[in-house]
Formats: structure tokens, C-alpha cells, sequence
């Protein structure tokens, strides 16, 4: 057995069988033991006669846990024969194993740097197994930052901290680190890590680098060095962030990180310029290291600088009045002036000598200074700083002033500091002459013009000739330039002329001839408002000056008698109407006229082209609104005439037609669409166009978005506009476009474009309609279908490294066909003719750029539509191909013709979603050709309107629902409707199924009515419910039942071949047979089949006889018949009549 191994409730246990021969009888057994000590005493053994012998042994005693591995013990007994004549003796071997040790002790310590250097302690190893209460010695006892001992034998273990190691200096104060020495058990079943903390000691740092710099006033005003911190403590090297960096003359900046440290002087403070020349003064700014154990001052020394001295004056110039005729002048004046010196201790004082070298004179040793000038003197008192001046007016400068003119005595004063400062101001004693007053005469006051008008080009110029003087000898008048441009006249020249506009017209003066020629302005608002005639008068006044004060002045007149102006039509504004007022064309716009205030005065007359005439006045502020109703399509030349109270007559006309012309643009959501318009002008003319209708979130290129929603936009060149939608708009919307231009005879053009905006999702084909199309690729793979037939397209944006065009029943099978049928046109663009009158353009692209990647042929494109794709009211929308609509394709018919069109070979709609039409009769969901298909495969069509106009094949597979107020027609023209699915009313407007019906589905009257007016044939069934009717008007092999609920009617306009079978029949119910006549000698009877399920209901007039199969049990006596609104036969049933 083996220690520790296969105990069982603490025992290890063994066991065998021994065998003994005997040729005695009965004596080859042993004897028994029960419970037999081993020789050994580490267990014991028992032995039952068989021979079957066992052992167990304690296994957690202490002889066999101290067993180490490969050591053992024996324990045995002696089996003997039960006669005793033989024996065997039996030993186990007890086999040692390791045992796990465990350390105890302490294992941990600390040193310090510059402090305690070494620790240690004792470990034990307390092991079980014999011998190995000791340690491994370990592979290596150096640390990191010092050296660990260790007796592996005793567990003793030490460490001494390396103290002058650089790791070990580099400690910051406080900052610990570990040295770690793992020991383990000699029979490695345990470790033990020792783990010695090591704390650092902040070591003294010192600063070094140039901590001094100088500046002085009004010179160097910035100074600046390096300090460097030198501590061997990691992360040290650095400074504290000063508290304040403000000295008293200036500021330091200091960057804690390098030590860099600046000082700028603030130079302009008063302190600093208060410095007297030579004057030193410091500023010192303290640093410390960043563990605060260094210290270091920056000084800084200013030197001052000496100061100008100032002076000024309280006022740098007095005003006198030369004395003359009619005034005694103002003859004397005083200045004072202010000295001072900035620098502390010095003072500024009157510089005698500047002074004297400047024309000043003293008399008195400098109490005052004397300096005569050109009109008179001037005295400085110094003491007082006064410097008093007196006009001479005898002198012969002054009197030789002009009346008005105006002269200036100036003095220069100087001052002087205590160094070699110096500063001087000028004064200025300004003289006004005296004169008298020049003369300016007209030849006439006032001249005659006539305003241009209706029927005269009137009189737009006259002139008047001035006359001037000056009555004093030497002097002369010459016209007032100031005077003239302070009184709205104005020069460019220099004033050889002036020129002033009036109320009517311009005056220009000529100074050289003395002319007034006066222009008549006939586009000028208030001379167009003179009516016819009406006086007025344009007065001027012209202005002369002599050479010094004197002026005069004189008016000119220019009388203006007036004319009728014709008035004038302010654009005109033409709109189509929508829904169902789309016939309804109104023109609105504004009339002015010049010649009145009350434009209600004014006829407003429009020619509608279709021997209709509309005639109105304006409202007072000249606006107005016409409407006209077209009765049919068509186009006409529309006339609007405004004639004003005297007869003058302004025209405009248009070309234009019922709802304008059509452009149908196709692209891609959120991308730029071209909007495929044309020059109206002809010339290339500018247009002006508005567009409404667009949802706040489009763009229009080039255009302005204005407050009522519309954009306007002003061009040369409308081919290129472009519309970009919203990237949420999936479907169709007409924007209506009113184009306005100038033709080449100078009248208005106006023409209205209906913009049918296509906007297929990003990755979704863009189809092309049945008609002339302009299709725009968007920044994406884009592919372009063309399906039979087309007109004449154009695409925009086409890119031949990535877009495909699909070309779908044309017959064409490779690229060979492509360029077989593809030339470059005069602009340069690839034209693909497919057909007579179907031509594809690609703009700004070749025909040789074109390769076989950018084609596919009869290729069926497939549309996803997950969410909302509308088609709005007037909007049509082609589409082909398998349309996945897990969604919503709404159209939203209010009035207009709107048209979901399926293009070849039709559409595949599936994907379980909705197609909503609203409730009007003008949605329409038809083909382009009889051919085309609609296979509805499990959507909702529901609403009003029509399906297929005559011309589609259809198949339905899913729920076709007439919920409308109007009705929902189905028209499939000569081909048989396919339904499989459901064809359901229940709106009030009813289901018209105006072709025949192949029906294995449903034919449901839900409360409204279904009128199949063709044959109904094939196995399906056909169900009235609530007060729904069904009406065939031909023969019909539908079974139709009358639900539990039903008030219902069903009627038969050919009840002689109705082939279906009627059940459900009960009180509230009828059958109206259209083709048997109620009267006298109508009779009704019921005969049961013999299975007695139902049974033939046979009536007749005694002309015509009917018989309807009834399925279901009835009592013959409970029919009933009577007429209906049109003499047939209603028939009911009563299953609770009284015989």
C-alpha cells in the first residue's frame, strides 16, 4: 500500500487469498484470525479458514506520514494450515509518499535610504516527512536595489540596502520601492516571498545658471535667462510654480519646467518714467526647487532714463477780428500755457536762451518775453505762463486782409529741464478780415419745359444766364463753391461746373459762361406723376463769394407743364389650378401707373383665346386676380390689356396651354435631378421662372427659397437647373413652373411647365416613361430602363465606368446592336436612335466611350420598397419589373390624372405591402400597351380610381379592395382578368369589373358593391356581406353565398346563363333578375333535389324563364317575388312565413 493513497475512512487497507493441499480429508483449510497485530504494529491482519486474508493500517500515523517518497515500512503475519502442519508467512510493504511543507516566519522588512540600511528576519519549513524541515538554497540573492543572505538551513535571511547605488539616491523623499527574494522548501511543495520596502530620503537639490539681468527706461526693456535644478532625486529637476509674478516696475514670467525665466519693464508706467536719469532700482522674483529644499533670487536692475520737460497750451489758438466797417474787432487775446517734468526732482523752467535765439526779446532778466509778429505782438510772462497778444491794426499786413479772410500770427515758446531736456508748443492767434458783400443776377427768373408723354416727346431742356460782381475795388465775386455744395450742388471737375438735381429734373451751372441749363428727367417717378396738364416748377438757388466773406445769392426757375404717361404692367403671374380645379388658369400681378394715386381707375382686360374676355379694375394698390375656366384641352394665345382713365394702353401677351406644357424628370433621391426645361426665349435670353409646389426640404439650383415656400430663380440658361429632394421622398410630384422672359419685340413671354419630379431610392432603377423623358444619374452604380416604348430622352449624369442601361423590348441582343444604331451628335453627345421617334441622348458623353458593360437586354429590374413611395396629385410614375413592396405606394389623386404607369413587360408585386389610392377618381394605375402585365401576388390594392383604362393584363393573386366613396374600375380592356386573390368592396363607391374575369378566388361584395359587367368564369366563389351586392352583367359560373350576417342583393342582368349555384339565402336578403318581367304573369316555384340540399328556384314571365340553383334547405311557400326600380323580378325568401 502507499501513503495517503486509496484510504478508506482513514485506513489504508490490502488484501489476497492463499491456497493450501492437504491429502487429508477436510483438512485443506487454515485456521481463522479474526484481528491479528503485524509484526511491525502498523496494522493488522485477518484470515478466514478459504484462505482470504486482509490488512489495514491507520493511515494517519505518524511512522507512516513521516514516510518520504521512495522510503517504506513492512508489516506481515503467519497464516497457518488448519491441522498446523504448514504455514506461510505474509508482509505489506508500506510505501511513503511526499507531503506538502508550509513556511512560516516573517517575511517581511524595511530600510530607508541614508537611514536604517539592512533587515531580517527567520523562516520555517514545517514539514511531516522526515528530513526535510529545510529550505533551497536560492538561485541568486541580489536585488535591485541592494543584496539578500539566506542560510538554508536555519531560514535565517538578511538584506543590506545598496546606499550609494544611483537607483537608490534617486529616490524621492517618501517614495517606496520593493526588493523581493522568493525562497522555497527543499522538496519545493512550498514558497515563500521576502519582501523588503525601501524608502526614499528627499536629497538637497541646488540651483545654478544666471540669475541676474538689467533694463533700462525708455531703452532695453526685457531681460531674461536659465536656472537649473540639480537633485539626484528622480523627477526632481524642476521648480515650483511662483505665487505671484508681478514686480514692481514690471512682470517676470517664469516656466517652472525648464527654469527659462523672463522680465519685461512696464515702460509706460509712471513709476518707471518718474526715474531720474541714472537712478537704479530693482526687481527680484524668489524660486524654489520643487521638494522646496533650494532657493534662489532673480534681481533684476532698472536704470532711469532723463525726460523731456512738457509744455502745452490751455487752447493752441485765439481768435481776433481785424476792425473795419461796421465793427471795432476784438485787438487782443491770451493763451495759457502748463510746464512740467516727469522725472522725480527735476522741474522744467522757460529756456531764455531758445527763446531769445528765436526773435523773443527781455528787458527785465527774463520776467517776460516780447516777439513781435506779422499782424501784431505777442508777451510771455513766465512767472504766469501767460502769453498775452494785441492786434496792430495799423499795420499794413493787417489791413491788407480781405473782408472774411482769415490769417494767423503763431509764436513758437520753448522750455528746458535741469538736464538736457528741452520742449516747445506753438500758439496761434487767428485774424478775421472785414469786407463787403458781392451781387449775382438771373437774365429771366424762369424758363418752360413739357414733360414727355403719350403722343409727345415734350421739352427736356432750357437754360438761364446768370450775371456777377463785387462792388469793393481789387475784389472780385466768384461763384461759392462751399456755398454751392452745402446746398446740394455738387462737382467733379474741380467747379468749372456744378450740378443739382431737382424734384423733375437737373441743373448744371457752368462757372466760366455763368449758364444754368436745366435737363428734364421723364423716367423720374415725380415727373411721370404729373398728370396731363399739371404746373410745377423746379427752383434752384445759385451762390457767389467775394475774396474774403461776402456772398449773395439768386433763384433760377424751370416751370414744367405735364403729360399723360401710359401705365405699366409689373409682370403677371400665371397658374394652373390643381385637383378639381385643374382647368382654372388665373393671372395675378400688379399695375402701376405714374400719373395717379388711385389705380382702382384703371380696366384690366383679358382675352382668354377661347372667345372669352374677363374685364376689372385694380384694387387700390394695384393688384388684381383673374380666373378663367377651360371647358376642354387645348391652346391658346392669352391677351391682357391695361388701358388707364385717358387711354393709354400697355399690352401683354402669352402663348400657353391648358395645363401648361409637361416635362417628366427622373433620378434619385437626395441627388441632383436635372428638371429638364428648355429655353421659352428662343434667344437665350434671361428667364425669370417660379416654382411651387416643392416640400420645404428641396433644393432648387441656382434658386431663391422665399417665405411663402416658393423659389424663384433668374437664369440664361434653364437647361441646366436642377431639383434635389429630399433623401426621404420615394415617388412623384408635379412642381409648377411659370416661366417670364422678353422677346425679341420687346413684349412679355410667359409659359407654364407642369415638372413631373420622379425620384426613385438610392440603388432602385430609374425607369423612363412612355414619353419624351430627361433621366439623371445620381453619385452611385445607377441603372437606366428603357422600356418600349420611349420618346425622345435624355440623360444627364451617365457614368461609363459605372452605370447600365437595360433596354427592354426592342429586340436588340448584343452591344453590335448598341453601336449599329449610335452616333455622336453636333454638341458632341451620344445619340442611340432605338426607333423611329425614341432616341436616347447621353449628355457629355461619346458613343466611342460606351462599352458592352454599360448594357443589359430584357433584363427584369427589381425595385425594393420598404417604406412610403408617393405619387401626388397630377403626378404620373413609371415602373416595371418585380416591385418587393413590403411597404406603402400611395397615390394621391385630389383632381388630376394620377397615374402609376407600367412599362414593359409589366410588374411583379410582391413583398406583402400596401397600394393605397386615395378617394378619387383620377388615380389611375395603367400600361403602356395590352401586353403589359400586373401580377399582384399578395399585396393590398385598395382605394378609388381606375386599373388598367382599358389596356393591361392582370393577374391577382392577393387582395384587390374598393374602399373608396368613388368607385374603383378595373378595365382590363379585351384581356380576361386572372384572379385568384380577392376582388373585395366595401366602400360606398364600389368594385366595377368592366372586363371579364377568370375568377378561382373571391369575388367579395364587404358591405359594397361589385359589379362584374363582363363574363365571370372558373371555379371561385363569390360572397355577400352586410348590405353588399353583387351584380353580373353576363353570364356567370360563380357560386355565390349570402354571408349569416348579410342584408345583401344579389343581381343578375343575364340570370338565362347563370351557371353558379346561391346559397345563404335568407329573410334579409334578395335576387334581382334583371331579364324577367314583373307582373300578372310572373310565377315562382322551388323543386328540392332529392338529396334534399337545395334545389332549382324557377321563375318566369311566360316569355322568359330562369333557373337558379339554391343550395341550402327552403320551404317553397317562404319565396316571394315583386318588382324592382327597372320592371324585373326581385325574388326573396321568408323562412318564417305563416302559410
Amino acid at each position: 500500500v502507499t501513503e495517503d493513497v486509496g484510504v478508506v475512512a482513514g485506513n489504508l487497507a490490502t488484501g489476497g487469498a492463499l491456497t493450501i493441499a492437504d491429502v487429508d480429508q477436510g483438512q485443506s483449510n487454515f485456521t481463522a484470525q479474526a484481528s491479528t497485530a503485524g509484526s511491525n504494529g502498523y496494522g493488522s491482519f485477518t484470515l478466514d479458514a478459504a484462505g482470504n486474508w486482509t490488512y489495514t493500517a491507520d493511515d494517519s500515523q505518524t511512522a507512516i506520514q513521516q514516510l518520504g517518497a521512495g522510503q517504506s515500512i513492512t508489516d506481515s503475519f503467519t497464516a497457518v494450515s488448519s491441522d498446523g502442519t504448514a504455514s506461510q508467512l505474509v508482509t505489506v510493504t508500506i510505501h511513503g509518499t511526499n507531503d506538502a511543507a508550509t513556511i512560516t516566519g516573517t517575511a517581511t522588512g524595511s530600510v530607508t535610504e541614508d537611514g536604517t540600511l539592512t533587515a531580517g528576519n527567520t523562516l520555517t519549513v514545517n514539514d511531516v516527512d522526515s528530513g526535510e524541515n529545510h529550505f533551497q538554497t536560492p538561485g541568486s540573492l541580489a536585488g535591485t536595489y541592494g543584496t539578500f543572505t539566506f542560510n538554508a538551513t536555519s531560514g535565517v535571511w538578511g538584506y543590506a540596502l545598496a546606499n550609494n547605488q544611483a537607483n537608490v539616491q534617486a529616490l524621492a523623499g517618501g517614495t517606496q520601492v520593493h526588493d523581493t527574494l522568493t525562497v522555497k522548501s527543499v522538496d519545493g511543495t512550498a514558497t515563500q516571498t521576502i519582501d523588503v520596502t525601501i524608502t526614499g530620503t528627499n536629497d538637497a537639490a541646488t540651483i545654478t545658471g544666471t540669475a541676474t539681468g538689467s533694463v533700462t527706461e525708455d531703452g532695453t526693456l526685457t531681460a531674461g535667462n536659465t536656472l537649473t535644478v540639480n537633485d539626484v532625486d528622480s523627477g526632481e529637476n524642476h521648480f515650483q510654480t511662483p505665487g505671484s509674478l508681478a514686480g514692481t516696475y514690471g512682470t517676470f514670467t517664469f516656466n517652472a519646467t525648464s527654469g527659462v525665466w523672463g522680465y519685461t519693464l512696464a515702460n509706460n508706467q509712471a513709476n518707471v518714467q518718474a526715474l531720474a536719469g541714472g537712478t537704479q532700482v530693482h526687481d527680484t522674483l524668489t524660486v524654489k526647487s520643487v521638494d522646496g529644499t533650494a532657493t534662489q533670487t532673480i534681481d533684476v536692475t532698472i536704470t532711469g532714463t532723463n525726460d523731456n520737460p512738457t509744455v502745452t497750451a490751455g487752447a493752441q489758438s485765439a481768435q481776433l477780428v481785424e476792425a473795419g466797417v461796421g465793427t471795432s474787432g476784438t485787438s487782443s487775446a491770451t493763451i495759457a500755457l502748463t510746464k512740467s517734468d516727469p522725472d522725480t526732482g527735476d522741474a522744467a523752467v522757460y529756456d531764455s536762451a531758445a527763446l531769445t535765439g528765436n526773435g523773443w526779446s527781455t528787458g527785465n532778466g527774463g520776467a517776460t518775453y516780447t516777439k513781435a509778429g506779422t499782424y501784431g505782438t505777442a508777451t510771455l510772462t513766465t512767472a504766469t505762463g501767460v502769453v498775452s497778444y494785441a492786434l496792430n491794426n495799423a499795420a499794413s499786413a493787417t489791413n491788407a486782409l480781405a473782408g472774411g479772410a482769415s490769417a494767423t500770427d503763431s509764436f513758437g515758446v520753448y522750455v528746458k529741464d535741469g538736464s538736457t531736456g528741452t520742449a516747445s508748443t506753438t500758439i496761434n492767434f487767428a485774424i478775421t478780415g472785414t469786407n463787403d458783400n458781392p451781387t449775382v443776377t438771373a437774365g429771366t427768373q424762369s424758363v418752360q419745359l413739357v414733360e414727355a408723354g403719350v403722343g409727345t416727346a415734350g421739352t427736356a431742356s432750357a437754360s438761364i444766364t446768370l450775371t456777377k460782381g463785387d462792388p469793393d475795388t481789387g475784389d472780385a465775386a466768384v461763384y461759392d463753391g462751399a456755398a454751392l455744395t452745402g446746398n446740394g450742388w455738387s462737382t467733379g471737375n474741380g467747379g468749372a461746373t456744378y450740378t443739382k438735381t431737382g424734384i423733375y429734373g437737373t441743373a448744371t451751372l457752368t462757372t466760366a459762361t455763368g449758364v444754368v441749363s436745366y435737363a428734364l428727367d421723364n423716367s423720374d417717378p415725380d415727373t411721370n406723376a404729373l398728370t396731363q396738364g399739371a404746373s410745377v416748377s423746379d427752383n434752384f438757388t445759385v451762390f457767389v463769394k467775394d475774396g474774403s466773406t461776402g456772398t449773395a445769392s439768386t433763384a433760377v426757375n424751370f416751370a414744367i407743364t405735364g403729360t399723360n404717361d401710359a401705365p405699366t404692367l409689373n409682370g403677371a403671374n400665371w397658374q394652373w389650378g390643381t385637383g378639381n380645379q385643374s382647368k382654372i388658369l388665373t393671372v395675378s400681378g400688379t399695375v402701376s401707373d405714374p400719373d395717379t394715386g388711385n389705380l382702382t381707375t384703371e380696366t384690366i382686360k383679358v382675352d382668354w383665346g377661347d372667345s372669352t374676355t374677363t374685364t376689372l379694375h385694380p384694387a387700390s394698390d394695384g393688384t388684381f386676380s383673374l380666373s378663367h375656366t377651360y371647358s376642354n384641352s387645348g391652346n391658346w394665345t392669352v391677351t391682357l390689356t391695361v388701358t388707364d382713365q385717358a387711354g393709354a394702353v400697355v399690352q401683354q401677351s402669352t402663348i400657353t396651354s391648358n395645363k401648361g406644357s409637361g416635362s417628366f424628370p427622373a433620378g434619385v433621391s437626395g441627388e441632383p435631378m436635372n428638371l429638364g426645361l428648355t429655353d421659352p426665349s428662343g434667344n437665350h435670353g434671361e428667364v425669370s421662372l417660379t416654382i411651387t409646389g416643392a416640400p420645404s426640404d428641396w433644393t432648387i439650383s441656382g434658386g431663391t427659397h422665399n417665405s411663402d415656400g416658393s423659389w424663384t430663380v433668374v437664369t440664361n440658361d434653364v437647361g441646366s437647373l436642377s431639383v434635389t429632394t429630399s433623401t426621404s421622398f420615394i415617388g412623384a410630384l408635379v412642381l409648377n413652373v411659370a416661366e417670364s422672359w422678353t422677346n425679341a419685340d420687346g413684349s412679355i413671354g410667359n409659359s407654364i411647365v407642369l415638372d413631373n419630379i420622379e425620384a426613385y431610392a438610392s440603388g432602385s432603377p430609374i425607369f423612363a416613361w412612355s414619353g419624351n423623358d430627361t433621366l439623371t444619374g445620381s453619385s452611385g452604380h445607377d441603372s437606366f430602363v428603357f422600356s418600349q416604348p420611349i420618346g425622345y430622352d435624355v440623360v444627364h449624369s451617365f457614368e461609363v465606368s459605372s452605370d447600365v442601361i437595360d433596354l427592354i423590348s426592342y429586340g436588340w441582343q448584343s452591344f453590335a446592336d448598341v453601336q449599329a444604331h449610335t452616333a455622336d451628335d453636333a454638341s458632341g453627345n451620344a445619340v442611340i436612335t432605338l426607333t423611329d421617334g425614341q432616341t436616347i441622348t447621353l449628355d457629355g458623353i461619346h458613343g466611342a466611350d460606351l462599352t458592352a458593360a454599360n448594357f443589359e437586354f430584357d433584363v427584369t429590374p427589381t425595385t425594393e420598397n420598404p417604406g412610403p413611395m408617393t405619387i401626388g396629385d397630377g403626378a404620373m410614375l413609371p415602373l416595371s419589373g418585380i416591385i418587393h413592396n413590403t411597404g406603402l405606394i400611395e397615390l394621391q389623386a385630389s383632381g388630376d390624372n394620377t397615374l402609376l404607369q407600367i412599362v414593359q413587360t409589366g410588374i411583379v408585386l410582391n413583398g406583402g405591402g400596401h397600394v393605397v389610392l386615395s378617394d378619387d377618381d383620377h388615380n389611375v394605375i395603367a400600361s403602356t400597351a395590352s401586353n403589359v402585365t400586373l401580377d399582384n401576388v399578395d399585396n393590398v390594392i385598395s382605394g378609388a380610381g381606375q386599373i388598367g383604362q382599358g389596356s393591361l393584363t392582370l393577374s391577382n393573386e392577393g387582395t384587390i379592395d374598393a374602399t373608396g366613396t368613388h368607385a374603383l374600375v378595373i378595365d382590363t380592356g379585351a384581356n380576361v382578368i386572372a384572379n385568384a386573390g380577392t376582388l373585395e368592396a366595401t366602400g360606398t363607391g364600389g368594385l366595377v369589373l368592366a372586363s371579364a374575369v377568370a375568377n378561382s378566388g373571391l369575388i367579395w361584395a364587404n358591405g359594397g358593391t361589385v359589379t362584374a359587367e363582363g363574363e365571370v368564369t372558373g371555379s371561385g366563389n363569390a360572397l355577400i356581406s352586410g348590405a353588399g351586392t353583387i351584380e353580373f352583367g353576363a353570364a356567370s359560373a360563380a357560386g355565390v353565398t349570402f354571408d349569416t350576417t348579410a342584408a345583401g342583393h344579389l343581381i343578375l342582368d343575364d340570370a338565362f346563363h347563370f351557371s353558379g349555384t346561391v346559397s345563404g339565402l335568407d329573410g334579409n336578403d334578395d335576387i334581382d333578375i334583371k331579364g324577367i318581367s314583373f307582373g300578372a304573369g310572373t310565377t315562382l316555384s322551388f323543386t328540392e333535389n332529392e338529396a334534399r340540399t337545395g334545389g332549382t328556384l324557377t321563375v318566369s314571365d311566360g316569355a322568359h324563364t330562369a333557373n337558379i340553383v339554391l343550395l341550402g334547405q327552403y320551404d317553397p311557400a317562404g319565396f316571394a317575388e315583386k318588382a324592382d326600380p327597372t320592371s324585373g323580378t326581385v325574388i326573396t325568401y321568408d323562412p318564417h312565413h305563416i302559410a
